[in-house]
């Protein structure tokens, strides 16, 4: 197996960082532990928000919406930052347009706003403090952890939220975790688009969910979210997967990191090939001009500064990689297909733009890996240009 930390010394420092790091963030939230015979039969979908990106969120409920089943009961909303984060009248229109969602928003207090912005830089903190907050409301008897940036798309959730039920597992993931030092075969569920048993997991204190550096199976790791949990304190036939296809789910990795760094550092050289997406979710969410106004900053800067989302954050795009403009645009076009949106010409012009930027040769411009009825909606699309 491969070692996380290669050294004794690099190992030692890291188990004892991330340890004061628990240390300070242990008591920011808490839970009463609950049986499962008071829990409502059912499912509630959790997510973090990213209070500098709102308008990402319309775009992941649009197709949350579209998977919605009988079991389905709610949306819990946990905002990184006090309520004056979002822009006025946000959270009331959010909860009107996706009334049948029963959405609920709940938001940091200033004691969990000071240790996770201004303390701590620690990525994990935000994630780690969204999910607790949100699972110390849940009142049914499975969680499903939702990603910020991913778009559920046909009837998946219901199909895995049947499987998970079934199975009698803890804990189901979409993949088995295979970095830090673990491999596929320990059997560990990824947290992403995770469904979870309520009662067991609030049988445990909520910092017992942190990422932690350690020891698995004699060999150095370093435990994300919830793998600690799973690897000892759980079964390992209460762990389980349901694998999700790209016509299931869209999720851009990273897609929220890099608009971050980007805010805190314009115009770094980044890896930025999820970020380019952003436009995409503000059109979903109802900006019929976010792919325009996106192809016109990408026209008006040059590979190293483009102001993508018109907010005045400034984008180093040089990366960026024909490879990676083929695999984003074709998630796009997976979700344009299972929305039944009709071909337009924005949506080509923007995708054309980003071949250019990322140096593409022309010959190989909307030459990716496209599913036929990708190419046909394209070439619909070509016919408006």
């Amino acid at each position: 197996m491969k070692e996380k930390y290669q050294k004794f010394f690099v190992f030692q420092y890291a188990k004892l960082s991330r340890h004061l790091l628990r240390s300070k963030i242990k008591n920011l939230v808490s839970w009463s532990p609950v049986e499962a015979n008071t829990l409502e039969e059912g499912c509630t979908a959790i997510i973090g928000l990213c209070s500098k990106l709102p308008n990402v969120l319309p775009a992941n409920l649009t197709c949350l919406s579209q998977n919605k089943w009988t079991e389905f009961k709610k949306v819990l909303i946990a905002v990184d930052g006090e309520k004056s984060a979002l822009p006025d009248g946000f959270e009331q229109e959010v909860t009107q347009k996706f009334a049948d969602l029963n959405v609920s928003f709940f938001y940091y207090n200033k004691e969990q706003v000071k240790a996770a912005e201004q303390k701590l830089h620690f990525t994990h903190v935000y994630c780690w403090l969204s999910w607790c907050i949100c699972l110390s409301q849940v009142t049914t008897k499975t969680a499903f952890i939702h990603d910020y940036d991913a778009l559920l798309i046909g009837n998946s959730l219901k199909d895995n939220y049947d499987h998970f039920i079934q199975s009698g597992a803890k804990v189901q993931g979409i993949k088995w975790y295979k970095i830090n030092g673990f491999e596929e075969q320990d059997r560990l569920a990824s947290t992403f688009e995770c469904l979870i048993d309520v009662a067991w997991i609030r049988s445990f204190d909520p910092i017992l969910l942190f990422s932690r550096v350690g020891k698995f199976k004699n060999h150095s790791v370093d435990y994300d979210i919830l793998i600690d949990l799973q690897a000892n304190y759980l079964a390992e036939q209460k762990r389980d997967i349901m694998p999700m296809s790209l016509n299931m789910l869209v999720h851009p990795s990273q897609m929220i990191k890099q608009y971050t760094i980007f805010r805190k550092f314009p115009q770094k050289s980044i890896p930025c090939f999820s970020a380019i997406m952003i436009p995409f979710f503000y059109f979903l969410s109802g900006d019929n001009l976010a792919l325009i106004k996106a192809t016109q900053a990408i026209i008006q800067g040059n590979r190293q500064s483009i102001n993508l989302l018109s907010d005045g954050v400034l984008m180093n795009l040089s990366q960026l990689t024909t490879k990676q403009v083929d695999w984003i645009l074709k998630q796009m076009l997976e979700v344009l297909v299972a929305l039944k949106i009709p071909p337009r010409k924005d949506f080509l012009n923007y995708g054309t733009e980003l071949y250019k930027i990322s140096l593409t040769p022309p010959e190989e411009i909307w030459k990716g890996d496209f599913a036929p009825i990708h190419k046909q909606w394209l070439t619909l699309a070509i016919q408006l240009a």
